[in-house]
């Protein structure tokens, strides 16, 4: 008996300090699974699943291409050859009507060569009234992403119920293999939705000043500005107001916009109702030696806080001329478009007894704002630009040769979009602020004094 409970005694004597140990390892063991599940159910309550969007690809009418082969790779990939000059196809009709927010057109293309341009009906029916150019798609070896804004035509075409489907066209050049795969509308993205709202912003703006120019060309003035004499050193404006109260002559450069301007800055106080002044014809302004012959001229009636306009704004009628030439008159109606010394054979003018001819001008091709080898330096409002020599003497050359058949010319001076531009800078200085990608030239930008002292030039 004893010695059972001497045993008994040293078994728990073993038995306890065993326990002290595991009882602490038990009790972290449970704490920490507490808190791996604990920080497993936060994480479940703070993040949300991700979910894929779901995907509508959009399938090509295998039987629809026009000078074009379709090769149906896979499901939702097609291998492109273009075989003439007018390659398009058409997408299967949709089976449900278009989200509203899916408004980008976006698929993935591989294409060594690039297409010239890349355009879209919204069908049916079929028209260039209904479609859209994007312009170039460039070379892509590897597969690139190409995205469209669709948002202004779904609208303006009601695009987008069932059986309403897309047309294609690859460009006007045969030859051309394109892959694309996975097309589908999307909605926007944060760039595409801020690039939205200034696009409606410019919109809004467009049409408050189209609003303004109607108001304003619909008005009945009683004053008047009666003349603007440009000489080589001076201007003299003449003209009369009707009224009580503080009148001034106010100038707008070709920046300016006149119906949206509410207190004219440059301004002449006027003290009689028939005034003839004369001022500066040059004057330093924005760091240029700007010439005041491109500004046109309006009467104002100056107001605490808005000035009022109260005369039609005039441009200069009478300018002195730096050389003279008499009047030109073709000999027959026989004319030919853009004629260059370089294109064609120049018997044809004596052949075809041409009388006139069009001569296009891109001096974006031949302009630059730093100097370079070959070229000719042009100083223009205090501001030194560059011409390609080679180009301007060919210019010269084709004038000449007109000259000498006495063919009558009408230049045409055509401003290339800024990537086309011989020069970066000069690009960037007179593609104009709202040209898009569809355009083939660009209005040329008249918004700031650097533009227009730069197109001036």
């Amino acid at each position: 008996m004893r010695n059972s409970k001497i045993t008994s005694y040293f078994q728990y004597c073993r038995v306890v300090p065993l326990i002290a140990h595991i009882k602490p390892l038990i009790v972290f063991i449970f704490i920490l699974s507490f808190a791996l599940i604990s920080n497993s159910c936060k994480k479940d309550l703070t993040e949300e699943p991700i979910i894929k969007p779901v995907m509508t690809y959009m399938q090509i009418d295998l039987s629809s291409g026009n000078q074009v082969q379709i090769n149906h790779v896979s499901t939702y990939r097609y291998e492109l050859s273009t075989t003439g000059e007018d390659p398009y196809l058409y997408l299967k009709p949709l089976t449900k009507s278009n989200n509203p927010d899916s408004v980008i057109f976006t698929f993935e293309y591989q294409c060594p060569t690039g297409i010239n341009e890349f355009q879209l009906f919204f069908a049916s029916p079929i028209s260039e009234e209904r479609s859209v150019k994007t312009g170039a798609i460039s070379a892509a070896n590897n597969w690139s992403s190409y995205s469209i804004d669709l948002s202004t035509q779904l609208k303006q075409f009601s695009w987008g119920n069932i059986g309403d489907f897309l047309r294609l066209d690859f460009g006007t050049q045969s030859g051309v293999t394109f892959n694309i795969r996975n097309m589908y509308l999307r909605g926007m993205n944060a760039a595409e939705k801020a690039k939205a709202l200034e696009r409606d912003r410019i919109i809004r703006n467009d049409l408050l000043l189209e609003s303004n120019l109607k108001k304003y060309f619909s008005s009945n003035f009683s004053s008047q500005i009666s003349e603007v004499k440009v000489n080589t050193s001076s201007i003299n404006i003449q003209g009369n107001y009707n009224g009580s109260g503080e009148y001034a002559l106010c100038e707008i450069t070709p920046y300016d916009s006149l119906t949206q301007i509410s207190k004219f800055s440059n301004k002449i106080t006027l003290s009689n109702p028939t005034f003839s002044t004369t001022i500066d014809r040059y004057v330093t302004r924005n760091g240029f030696k700007y010439d005041r012959l491109l500004s046109k001229w309006v009467i104002a009636k100056i107001g605490s806080q808005t000035d009022e306009i109260v005369s039609f704004a005039k441009f200069a009628d009478q300018i002195t001329p730096i050389q003279t030439m008499n009047a030109q008159r073709p000999s027959s109606k026989k004319g030919l478009g853009g004629y260059s010394v370089n294109r064609g054979f120049q018997s044809d003018l004596d052949d075809l007894n041409i009388s006139s001819v069009t001569v296009n001008i891109t001096p974006t091709s031949f302009m630059f704002s730093q100097p370079r080898a070959n070229s000719i330096a042009h100083t223009y409002g205090d501001k030194t630009y560059y011409f390609d020599k080679a180009q301007v003497e060919e210019l010269d050359r084709t004038m000449q040769t007109a000259y000498s058949k006495n063919i009558v010319v009408a230049a045409i001076v055509l401003i290339q979009k800024a990537s086309e531009c011989a020069d970066p800078e000069i690009g960037r200085l007179l593609q104009h602020p709202h040209f898009t990608s569809q355009g083939i030239f660009t209005m040329p930008n008249m918004s700031n004094p650097q533009s227009v002292n730069c197109y001036a030039a």
